[in-house]
């Protein structure tokens, strides 16, 4: 069923609570560190340590509801750690995936929530790119990041991959505001840096973003759009993991089978999507979960789309 109004705020208000007492708890241990003049050691024994736990239990949880629900404890814990190192990229690029996967989870029931949560990933993204000096005195001077991406090298791949994914489906939710596109530039540029400098970066996903794009693109606006190139897009996504990664099929029915009214394929991908063990992801078992949760809402909320 589809959340009312009065729900999501309820269930806003609940989680903000939530939220906010285990902001208190964690600003009071972090405190102390702070208090005891162990800054540089807290960062040492809890920033990475705890980061990669994080990205591990992300990584090979197998429920959907355990890590729905675990999830804003995990971005409290991120944030909080990677605030203690404002200036480490890997904190940085790490908080803005967590961000990114959370706003996967939260979309559906609340959109605006995604919303918010795209951008904070963004902004964390984007801070891990401005560790790079070239490309933080390019902004400082103006210059649009799709001038500036090809200063960056491999070890930035994944920082670009989150920003442009993040700051992405915030513009795919936004698009009954034209003004959005104003960012496609630099958010194509970042992806496709990303691409050439990490081709298989974490199952593909950043092609299939493109195949998205693609397909909601007319190539009027964009001679590299359409869903030809956006077909193309996916296929080559599929290909990373030979197909393993089950929201590579899910944006595909959401965002090309749906735009060019093929129900047919859209029933295909996600029937395929449900019917398909989420193991088969070594490293991935939980996105292959959400992708069966996604499916079974789109099929069950099919007017939605078609």
């Amino acid at each position: 069923m589809i959340p009312t109004g009065d729900k999501i705020k309820r269930d806003k208000i609940k989680r903000d609570k939530k939220m906010k007492r285990k902001i208190i708890s964690l600003t009071v241990f972090l405190a102390l560190f702070l208090i005891c003049g162990c800054m540089k050691l807290g960062i040492d024994m809890i920033g990475a340590p705890t980061m990669s736990r994080i990205i591990q239990k992300m990584n090979h949880i197998k429920s959907y509801k355990l890590a729905r629900e675990g999830l804003p404890g995990d971005i409290l814990m991120a944030t909080a750690v990677t605030e203690l190192s404002p200036n480490n990229a890997i904190l940085l690029k790490d908080c803005a995936y967590i961000y990114f996967a959370y706003g996967l989870f939260v979309e559906e029931e609340d959109i605006e929530y995604a919303k918010e949560l795209f951008i904070a990933g963004k902004a964390y993204g984007m801070r891990a790119l401005k560790q790079n000096q070239a490309f933080r005195k390019g902004l400082e001077k103006g210059l649009p990041i799709q001038k500036l991406v090809h200063s960056l090298g491999p070890e930035y791949a994944e920082a670009l991959c989150w920003t442009s994914l993040n700051t992405g489906l915030w513009v795919l939710q936004n698009l009954d505001d034209p003004s959005v596109f104003i960012e496609m530039p630099d958010i194509l540029a970042m992806a496709k840096q990303s691409i050439k400098l990490d081709d298989d970066y974490f199952h593909g996903v950043v092609k299939a973003f493109l195949g998205c794009y693609y397909a909601m693109v007319p190539k009027a606006l964009d001679p590299d759009a359409g869903p030809e190139n956006s077909q193309i897009m996916f296929d080559a996504a599929r290909k990373v993991d030979g197909g393993n990664m089950l929201l590579i099929d899910l944006f595909e029915a959401r965002f090309l089978a749906a735009n060019i009214n093929d129900e047919k394929q859209f029933d295909s991908l996600l029937n395929h999507i449900l019917e398909t063990d989420s193991s088969v992801l070594e490293n991935g078992i939980l996105f292959n979960e959400l992708a069966k949760a996604k499916a079974q809402y789109y099929l069950d909320h099919k007017t939605l789309f078609f």
